[in-house]
């Protein structure tokens, strides 16, 4: 099996935690586990391989602080502005390898990038200023090989939209969910380690909320579970409190996994 190793470069919701203006307990915690920065996922093999899932507003910020110098591919879950307007910031990575970077989504999410980004699409690298990307076509339930990692995207609900999880070979990221179908289910049942989203306690239109999630765990039956993309209803360090279930933990900016943790 090839070993790869998940790095949760961001676990926070849209506004970021803290939010501006709140003085909120979490807003205004000590503790650098309630320091949220927008939800993005770096996954690593032991080939070297790196693809970066989702870029939002802190990208920048994430590369520097967790020393990203090299991205093979970038995988986008869904067309919101807190999952890809770091785009624009892909463009160092094109004038680290002069070279063209892959990026890849479902298609209607393609078109929307292609649409608000419409000067980074270009297959021949010419520039520093702007991002050199080609686009990479994903549809549903169809496997796809980046070097030596292989995924496989599923539609899951975003309120009434749709977002996309990515099932790897071991676990799968499901960020910005309040649904998932029954023949998604099928694919994620009893696998060994699940990511999911769970915005807050209280209950919300576009995602899981924190009982939601526990409850779609029930049901799917991974051998482990980490939340992600959290607002700031809880503090980290009361979450266990919060969702008591020996097998539902709550990630963290810098937690890092490896995929054979179960």
């Amino acid at each position: 099996m090839n070993a790869t190793r998940i790095t949760f470069l961001g676990t926070g919701t849209s506004t970021g935690v803290p939010a501006i203006g709140c003085s909120c307990r979490t807003c205004t915690s000590k503790d650098p586990k309630d320091k949220r920065t927008r939800s993005s996922l770096l996954v690593s093999a032991d080939d070297g391989t790196n693809i970066v899932i989702d870029t939002g507003p802190d990208f920048r910020e994430q590369c520097l602080r967790y020393s990203i110098t090299h991205i093979d591919a970038v995988l986008y879950t869904h067309a919101h502005m807190d999952h890809i307007a770091g785009l624009d910031d892909l463009r160092r990575f094109n004038s680290l390898t002069q070279s063209p970077l892959r990026v890849y989504a479902v298609p209607e999410v393609l078109q929307k990038l292609e649409q608000v980004f419409d000067y980074a699409f270009s297959d021949t690298y010419t520039s520093a200023n702007v991002p050199c990307l080609v686009p990479v076509e994903i549809p549903f339930f169809e496997q796809h090989t980046i070097n030596t990692i292989s995924f496989t995207p599923l539609p899951i609900h975003h309120g009434d939209e749709g977002s996309t999880c990515l099932l790897f070979e071991r676990w799968a990221y499901c960020t910005d969910v309040s649904g998932i179908g029954p023949r998604t289910e099928k694919f994620l049942s009893d696998i060994p380690l699940l990511i999911l989203g769970a915005l807050r306690i209280q209950p919300h239109p576009k995602h899981f909320s924190f009982s939601q999630a526990a409850e779609t765990v029930k049901r799917l039956h991974p051998g482990m579970t980490y939340l992600t993309h959290l607002g700031h209803d809880v503090p980290h360090a009361e979450q266990d409190s919060v969702i008591p279930y020996p097998d539902i933990r709550f990630a963290y900016d810098g937690l890092e996994l490896d995929n054979r943790i179960a």
